[in-house]
């Protein structure tokens, strides 16, 4: 038995299958092939691969395989969002995506390497940023239990060069990345 083959009207690509019935005879004008519906043909479709996909082209009236990258998780190199291909027969190197995720916002692109690759001065960038808020954090409990201490008649004395030294952390040497965190007074 036959097979008919429809494709997508938007995409053309390949949607399925179907067992051809063709029409009663007395349905069309003798000796005129029978019409088929639209979006539909009689020729198979080719063999595709991973990421391929068969098209119908309207040009040629014939299949064709064409790359397919839909659905495929794609990154971009300049700042590692996602950037999905929506359609047939583009390629992540036509939009300049890539396959691989960015590891974390320390990492830029090596084009000739292929790959993600650490940046130091942003992993430096980052690092001071989350200390800084780790310390700032601190500073706001120092703050709490300075208050306390006074507030009980005690001498604050510690726990005010405590806070001097966390806000002092900046100015260490090595700092984000070598810090060496003052010892809260009991």
């Amino acid at each position: 038995m036959k097979k008919i083959y429809s494709f997508d009207p938007d995409t053309r690509v390949l949607s399925g299958e179907a067992e051809y019935i063709p029409p009663r005879p007395m349905l069309f004008v003798k000796g005129a092939p029978p019409k088929l519906p639209a979006g539909t043909t009689l020729s198979p479709p080719p063999a595709t691969g991973a990421r391929e996909a068969a098209w119908w082209s309207p040009d040629a009236n014939a299949w064709e395989v064409v790359p397919d990258y839909r659905g495929v998780h794609l990154y971009s190199p300049e700042d590692g969002t996602y950037a999905p291909i929506a359609q047939v027969g583009v390629t992540p190197a036509e939009t300049g995506a890539v396959e691989t995720p960015r590891p974390d916002p320390s990492h830029i692109w090596d084009a000739q390497a292929a790959l993600w690759v650490v940046d130091q001065s942003r992993r430096r960038a980052f690092a001071a940023v989350a200390v800084r808020a780790e310390r700032d954090a601190l500073l706001i409990t120092a703050d709490r239990l300075i208050s306390k201490a006074v507030d009980n008649g005690e001498d604050p004395a510690a726990l005010r060069a405590y806070r001097q030294a966390l806000r002092d952390l900046p100015d260490q040497p090595g700092f984000a990345e070598n810090v060496e965190w003052p010892e809260v007074p009991l």
